[in-house]
């Protein structure tokens, strides 16, 4: 039959080649994603890309990109570079991504290396004279304080040690949580302290060297002379202070002095019960003292 004889030769013929993929499905959609789908051209509206070169074949070869060039003349110029640094940074700009990672990290180590040996061949703290003088001065004025509550251990040295937080002075940031160096200023105001309490001792002695009362200082006069080297003011309280410190100094002038100031400075606040009565009693009596040391500083 015709029809079997043409179907017979159909299954005899020898097999055609291959269809291509693109014939069979179509071709194959390029993502935009894909790599090779980028332009190769010069990229128009791109500042970043070299001229011919798409990013792919800028990011391996070795062509100077003008514009990076140009936007490290502006960056140094805005942070004012050295002219050396300037060129370093011109020179950067050219550089392979591998090669300016490579160079980033060595400055990194370099500045690493840098800081450590600062950190080792920074020198012990030690007070500067400027700070002395500075505790020395607001010492006085705690002591010196007729609201001070005692003048040995912690109240007078608590007192200098908050002014000087406060006001810092040449102290280094964070020198608190160094116990090292913070114990060295602690040790300079206790020192300070001892000094003017040494000083005031010493003055209250020479104040009584006569034989007769007639012949010891006033009290306003050793209080002026007390003070004379503070920014300090005369008042009836501080009078009255330092007429409590020769009392107690008549009687006690042993190494036990300042203890025995504090202890009768207590024995008046537990008599006086209350604050309230205790001013109340001082009220009463401020007339009377102010006409006494009026009277003491017009002899």
């Amino acid at each position: 039959m015709a029809l079997w004889d043409t179907l017979e030769s159909a299954i005899d013929m020898p097999p055609s080649p291959t269809l291509q993929l693109s014939v069979l499905a179509g071709e194959k959609r390029k993502h935009s994603g894909d790599i090779d789908d980028l332009p190769s051209d010069d990229a128009e509206g791109d500042p970043f890309c070299t001229p011919g070169l798409n990013p792919r074949e800028a990011a391996t070869t070795g062509s100077v990109n003008h514009n990076f060039v140009a936007l490290a003349v502006r960056i140094g110029s805005a942070k004012r570079l050295r002219a050396e640094q300037q060129r370093d940074l011109e020179l950067f700009s050219t550089d392979t991504l591998r090669t300016q990672t490579i160079k980033i990290y060595a400055e990194l180590t370099s500045i690493s290396n840098k800081l450590d040996k600062i950190v080792h061949n920074t020198p012990t703290y030690q007070v500067s004279e400027s700070l002395t003088k500075n505790i020395y001065s607001y010492a006085l004025g705690v002591v010196f304080s007729s609201k001070l509550g005692a003048y040995k251990g912690s109240v007078p040295l608590n007192h200098v040690l908050n002014i000087i937080r406060r006001f810092r002075f040449d102290l280094p940031t964070g020198i608190e949580h160094n116990p090292a160096d913070w114990g060295k200023v602690v040790t300079e105001v206790q020192d300070v302290l001892t000094q003017i309490r040494s000083r005031i001792k010493k003055a209250l002695r020479a104040s009584i060297k006569g034989t007769l009362a007639a012949d010891h200082q006033n009290i306003y006069d050793l209080t002026q002379d007390l003070i004379a080297r503070s920014s300090c003011t005369i008042t009836i309280q501080l009078c009255a202070r330092v007429a409590l410190m020769r009392a107690v100094y008549i009687e006690d002038s042993s190494d036990r002095f300042w203890n025995s100031v504090d202890e009768f400075l207590n024995r008046i606040r537990t008599k006086a019960d209350t604050p309230e009565k205790l001013v109340r009693k001082i009220e009463r009596n401020t007339a009377a003292l102010q006409n006494v040391f009026y009277r003491m500083s017009m002899a």
